[in-house]
């Protein structure tokens, strides 16, 4: 279970976040314990010269009340008391001289240890409850002193409540800092991301590309990449293109023959030939079969050409009323009515085009209508743009076929009968004649009730 966040900003940030804690915990316990040490080695110094100087002064024999004068100066180091004892070796033993009273708390569990260690310069030995044990040996005498390490205490103490408030800041810093690596990591990539979505959002393959930039080396090799992908995509649209056109192109001819062939057949058959149903049907199937050939060379006519919009004006009321006019039979024959917009909008696109887009726009809301309904075309225009739409209340479109309404051979719905279906070419014949003039087609559709489609043209294409 990966339990890193998706964004690659949120894990730069924390990745940068987590190395810079990381960096200030290591900073701050080696210097924490070098400070420590340093700390500890140097009251210990302090405490071991006065311990010396008090050994220098000590002789055998001497009283308790002498020994008290020479400790008294030596009694503090800072803010830490000094708790002495003086011991006097005689031979392996040693003897306790000073103070004459119990042993001081701290001390009474290193006797065995000074005894042990008489013959050391200034062996050391941690004592408990927060005291350290400095002992000094010299001719005839050890001494030994106790002192507290509240003053060590207080500082680490202080050291811990500022690294505390360094750490914070360095959260603070290291948010910061992740944001703006962030950004500077992420920004080439939503570069290659924006630049994908407008590719995606162009018609068919126009030879856009990724920009390929040589700062990043990996971002440079991830676009390169993606355009190399772009290519290969491109030239096998482009091979599908060119069969199509030459398979339709080859079918022509042929259909033709045959067509005509069997009509011949038909006028020299007796009108009570069983053969002629057969023939009728087989010209019913020929004649689909060209109207196929007939989209497909229309489609990659229409691909291949380029867009003639500067110098075409095309009046929608007119190009509308001439589809209709082509669907009354049609429509009449199915009871069905079609309501054509008053208002007129003129926009720069090629008239034969954008009239076969809207007759195709209509024949589908024809053949997926009711018996005895309405069909609806709308012209609506605002500052940003015209909208064309055809609106029909038949059978709807199930949601899952939307996104491919619009593929070539695809029919959206199952439940239209055979003798009204076509081949699924209209409607990717009327996107294809969109895409060529930069319009949109846009879907709305509620299986039951109904489908609208819209032809959003940019204000930048109407004309007045």
């Amino acid at each position: 279970m990966n339990l890193l966040p998706k964004s690659l900003r949120t894990r730069t940030v924390l990745l940068v976040a987590l190395a810079f804690i990381l960096f200030l915990t290591f900073f701050f316990l080696s210097s924490f314990l070098s400070i420590r040490n340093s700390l500890l080695l140097r009251a210990d110094g302090e405490v071991a010269g006065q311990l010396r100087a008090v050994a220098a002064q000590l002789r055998p024999g001497m009283t308790e009340s002498e020994i008290a004068r020479i400790v008294a100066p030596h009694s503090s180091i800072g803010e830490s008391r000094l708790h002495c004892v003086i011991f006097e070796r005689r031979r392996d033993s040693v003897i306790r001289l000073y103070p004459s009273r119990s042993i001081e708390k701290g001390l009474g569990d290193v006797t065995d240890k000074i005894v042990q260690s008489a013959g050391a310069q200034v062996p050391t030995v941690t004592g408990s409850d927060g005291k350290r044990v400095i002992m000094v040996s010299s001719d005839g005498f050890v001494v030994a002193a106790a002192y507290d390490t509240i003053a060590i205490d207080e500082a680490e103490d202080s050291i811990v409540q500022v690294f505390a408030y360094y750490l914070l800041a360095g959260l603070v810093i290291a948010a910061l800092v992740g944001v703006l690596i962030s950004r500077i990591l992420a920004r080439p990539i939503g570069v290659l991301a924006a630049s994908a979505r407008e590719i995606v959002r162009r018609p068919e393959p126009d030879h856009a590309r990724l920009p390929v930039s040589a700062r990043i080396s990996e971002v440079a090799e991830l676009a390169t990449a993606i355009n190399n992908l772009l290519d290969a995509r491109e030239r096998s649209v482009e091979h599908m293109r060119n069969f199509a056109a030459d398979a339709a192109h080859e079918l022509r001819t042929p259909l033709s023959v045959l067509k005509g062939e069997i009509e011949v057949e038909l006028k020299i058959l007796p009108e009570d030939d069983e053969r002629g149903e057969l023939l009728r049907s087989n010209l019913e199937e020929i004649d689909r079969l060209i109207a196929i050939v007939q989209d497909l060379l229309e489609l990659a006519e229409i691909e291949q050409e380029e867009p003639d919009a500067v110098n075409s004006v095309c009046s929608l009321r007119s190009a509308v009323e001439y589809a209709v006019g082509r669907l009354v039979p049609l429509a009449n024959d199915r009871g069905i009515h079609i309501q054509t917009p008053k208002q007129d909008v003129l926009v720069a696109a090629s008239e034969e085009r954008m009239t076969r887009l809207i007759y195709n726009l209509l024949l589908n809301a024809v053949q997926h209508s009711g018996t005895a309904t309405e069909i609806t075309v709308r012209l609506l225009l605002s500052d940003t743009q015209c909208m064309l739409e055809v609106e029909d209340y038949g059978v709807g479109i199930p949601r899952d076929r939307l996104a491919h309404l619009f593929d070539r051979f695809f029919r959206a719905s199952p439940r239209v009968s055979t003798k009204r279906r076509g081949a699924g070419l209209g409607l990717a014949i009327a996107k294809s004649i969109a895409d060529r003039y930069g319009f949109r087609l846009l879907v709305r559709s509620e299986e039951g009730s109904g489908t609208t489609v819209s032809v959003s043209i940019p204000a930048t294409s109407v004309i007045g």
